[in-house]
């Protein structure tokens, strides 16, 4: 009984993890997709004598981005910090 328990819980924590790997992929090629489509805004823009307002949309997708890559960047830096002690 406490074998079939174990072995339920071990396939739940596996489908758990897969459901978050998949969850942060399609996150990805979600902000992927808004980033190009805003870039290619901003190019249509500049290239139309519009340089003030495109770079909106070339810089405002680029913040978040940004800051995301830095506060993993930074979570992992501490995570690593934190198992050399």
């Amino acid at each position: 009984m406490a074998e079939r328990q174990q072995d339920h819980q071990h396939e739940m924590e596996k489908a758990s993890a897969e459901a978050a790997a998949t969850s942060e992929r399609r996150g990805t090629w979600s902000a992927l997709i808004v980033a190009l489509c805003a870039f290619v805004l901003a190019g249509y823009l500049i290239a139309n004598g519009h340089a003030l307002t495109g770079l909106a949309p070339l810089l405002v997708p680029l913040a978040p981005l940004v800051g995301v890559f830095f506060a993993r960047r930074s979570r992992r830096e501490r995570d690593n910090g934190n198992g050399d002690n």
